[in-house]
């Protein structure tokens, strides 16, 4: 309710208020998927979160703003991500609705995804199959872009510079009417990533200059749309990014002369086509695209091509919704390992409903059925529900619960890799639950405090593993592993005049045991699995007064030990500071910001015996127009 006019005590004193233009675009069409897990746990970010870490990759800002450990073999270097103990090819990552890992692996790299590109990340823990399909066994990461139509010229023009010779250009450029737009992103970064650090394999652990670690990447994503009314939406996107990286070699290598090194080459070209709209009751959603991803290494070639289609209907009622669609993808690899004339065809149907029966209850149930060529598959159902145990103007806690089997059917290289056809390879099993609280307090306007705790557990059943038979390796399904752990989080905001003040703490207890291998003398069993910390944690203080702010962020990383179970790398805890401010001056919006990362110099290792970077360096100045 507004506030009431005290027209008793009103003056006739009339003031000119300046012109405020409100641009909020909604999406026609379905609801997102999330919408319907009813019991598991989310982490979004939005334009807003995303604009001050532009520069960097999506690992990059997962591993410091989130509970989530990601695994880097260097500065810059091929990065994959780890969700509740489970392994890269276990998480789902899409673009606007597009896989983005690579065929024939099962997995994406998050080195080669600039968060320049995206408007939006969401964070979907939990294993949920039935919502995302393949892969998704510990959670999935979802990245969108969305026009504006804000009928103008405007964007941004961003440039950074750092230690180790690393330098970061990028442009956004939006043109748009009143229902058309168009947007270009473009990017380039290199570093030559020459830092010093402690060769702790060496016996006095001697200083030495990291070789052979440099890389440059480039890319452009160019996006058209156009809505010929407010329930229609057509939209076209081009996405190519060219990636040359040196392959960083491990500490103990560093002295060896070598006339040359090794280093990888990656090209990936995505193209989406999607109609997005309303007929009669329904929302629809159809989209068609083609990726072609390729990748060299010495003479080697690994490449593949992939097309997909996508067909969903939304039907929405007061208290209950359903959501109906299916897809179907055709892949065909060329790859120096495989026999000639491999292809595949992956097709799934899938089904989902959320009921609201009352004010507090959220129930909702997920199913999907996957085809693919030369394997069979089982069914991958979901259920979640959420109950408001206490809801009112300043509290409100939530319960919620979830249940899911999950499926992550064999990679193309475990099936096909030295030419060789493993049709005996059976999918992944995933069979999770969890349970947890949210809870948020906001006694008055300009505070709130968000608090979520998750208990979870996931029992994956005949993981694959390659075996070494005959100094030859082998992918085998001979592993059953139990991942359980706690998830925290909280955060607190405090906005006073012109103070804006934000802390936020993220905590993750993740036990991963393999139960049991190809027999009962099968290394490993009982213990954690390699390279998986029980312990990640990370807080993160931001304050704010007028145009300048400022950051300080901790990360914590526990102790992994490699496949050699008495050989351990040791956790390690990271302070990085920032300070910046920002500038108006019309049209123009100016932010410089300059970023100090490990500041205590921090001698740490991410995987074992590969060298991070010390004390570094960074400024950061964008121009938005």
């Amino acid at each position: 309710m507004g506030r009431a006019i005290d027209i008793a005590h009103a003056t006739d004193t009339v003031r000119q208020l300046q012109e405020v233009k409100v641009f909020d675009y909604k999406l026609p069409g379905p609801s997102e998927n999330k919408k319907y897990s009813a019991g598991t746990g989310f982490i979004h970010f939005n334009n807003q979160q995303l604009l001050p870490a532009q520069h960097l990759s999506l690992g990059n800002y997962l591993e410091t703003q989130t509970a989530i450990f990601i695994k880097e073999s260097g500065k810059g270097m091929r990065s994959s991500v780890s969700i509740r103990g489970t392994s890269a090819a276990h998480t789902t990552v899409k673009w606007n609705g597009l896989s983005l890992a690579m065929t024939t692996m099962g997995q994406t790299d998050f080195s080669h995804l600039p968060l320049l590109f995206f408007d939006e990340v969401s964070v979907h823990l939990g294993g949920e199959s039935a919502l995302y399909g393949n892969g998704t066994m510990g959670g999935s990461i979802m990245m969108s872009t969305l026009p504006k139509f804000e009928p103008k010229v405007h964007g941004s023009v961003h440039q950074s510079i750092g230690s180790y010779g690393y330098t970061f250009s990028g442009l956004i450029l939006r043109i748009a009417g009143k229902n058309w737009e168009s947007r270009t992103n473009l990017l380039y970064t290199e570093a030559r990533n020459n830092y010093t650090f402690k060769n702790t394999t060496t016996y006095e652990h001697r200083r030495d200059t990291l070789k052979n670690a440099a890389y440059k990447n480039w890319g452009v994503l160019q996006e058209f749309y156009y809505k010929p009314n407010g329930k229609h939406l057509l939209s076209a996107r081009f996405w190519y990014m060219d990636f040359y990286r040196e392959i960083q070699p491990p500490m103990s290598s560093t002295k060896e002369v070598r006339k040359q090194y090794d280093n990888i080459t990656d090209r990936n070209f995505r193209t989406l086509l999607n109609y997005q709209g309303e007929i009669t009751s329904f929302k629809i959603n159809a989209q068609a695209g083609y990726a072609h991803d390729y990748e060299l290494f010495k003479i080697d070639v690994i490449a593949a091509d992939k097309l997909p289609v996508l067909v969903d209907a939304e039907y929405k009622q007061a208290q209950w919704s359903v959501k109906i669609g299916a897809n179907s993808e055709y892949i065909k690899p060329e790859v120096y390992s495989y026999a000639a004339g491999i292809e595949e065809w992956r097709t799934d149907c899938y089904l989902f409903a959320l009921w609201k029966p009352t004010a507090q209850w959220n129930v909702s149930a997920g199913l999907r059925q996957l085809w693919v060529t030369d394997v069979t598959v089982p069914l991958a159902p979901s259920l979640g529900a959420s109950y408001a145990l206490w809801q009112n103007a300043k509290h409100e806690l939530k319960w919620r619960t979830a249940f899911s089997r999950n499926i992550k059917i064999p990679t193309l290289n475990d099936r096909y890799w030295g030419g060789l056809k493993n049709t005996h390879l059976r999918p992944e099993i995933g069979l999770s639950g969890e349970t947890g609280f949210n809870y948020d307090y906001t006694p008055r306007s300009g505070f709130s405090l968000k608090a979520d705790i998750t208990a979870y557990y996931n029992r994956i059943s005949d993981w694959i593993h390659w075996r070494l038979i005959d100094s030859m390796a082998y992918p085998i399904n001979m592993n059953l592993v139990d991942s359980y752990g706690i998830e925290l989080a909280i955060q607190l905001v405090q906005l006073l005049v012109e103070w804006r003040m934000e802390w936020k703490a993220n905590y993750a207890y993740t036990p991963v045991i393999k139960r049991e291998g190809i027999n009962e003398l099968a290394t490993g069993i009982g213990y954690q699995v390699p390279y998986q910390p029980r312990h990640v944690a990370n807080a993160i203080s931001k304050v704010g007064y007028k145009k300048i702010f400022g950051q300080a962020g901790f990360h914590l990383i526990g102790s992994r030990h490699t496949t050699d179970r008495f050989e351990v790398t040791n956790a390690y805890a990271l302070l990085d500071l920032s300070l910046g401010y920002t500038l108006d001056v019309n049209p123009l919006s100016l932010m410089l910001l300059l970023q100090v990362n490990n500041v205590t110099g921090t001698n740490y290792q991410n995987m074992h015996n590969y060298a991070m970077p010390g004390r570094n360096y960074a400024i950061i100045l964008r121009c938005s127009f």
